[in-house]
């Protein structure tokens, strides 16, 4: 009888043991990629000067990638960095705005881009609703790639 305690107490000590093996390794090969993936894809650096919200906005939208097995989301995504370079998400909304195939629930969001410019936050809602706007222009599969290079612009255009 004195072995049961004494195998029970092994086990445990085995299964301990295991367990904290399997998440030390996990978790530093999760840092390790994330590490390479965020080395891999920063953009640049927000402007010297820059408020707590232009950093978040430099952070949170980083250079879109093009899709290899996608025919032409490269070019998708460099003419919409071209169309909305140097504009405002209300000069962008201006723009393309009767050309924009856009639903009412869509439409009506757009009410916001004034308020949202005023009172920027990280998510950039203004620079998103603008690019929704872009997009729309766009036919096809390739209107997704063609809102990331505009709403990219539009991002590095904070400050």
């Amino acid at each position: 009888m004195r072995l049961r305690p004494l195998l029970l107490a092994l086990a445990l000590l085995c299964l301990g043991l295991a367990l904290s093996a399997c998440g030390g390794g996990e978790e530093a090969s999760t840092t390790q990629s994330a590490e390479v993936t965020e080395t891999q894809v920063r953009g640049p650096k927000p402007p010297k000067g820059a408020t707590a919200i232009e950093r978040q906005i430099y952070r949170n939208f980083q250079p879109p990638v093009a899709d290899p097995e996608v025919e032409g989301s490269k070019e998708a995504i460099e003419a919409g960095e071209a169309a909305c370079k140097g504009k405002t998400p209300l000069e962008v909304k201006e723009e393309f705005l009767s050309q924009s195939d856009l639903s009412a629930d869509q439409r009506q969001a757009l009410a916001q881009i004034e308020r949202a410019e005023e009172s920027p936050s990280g998510d950039f809602a203004a620079g998103q609703l603008a690019a929704l706007v872009y997009e729309g222009t766009l036919e096809g599969s390739l209107g997704e790639y063609g809102y990331r290079g505009c709403v990219y612009a539009l991002a590095r255009g904070v400050g």
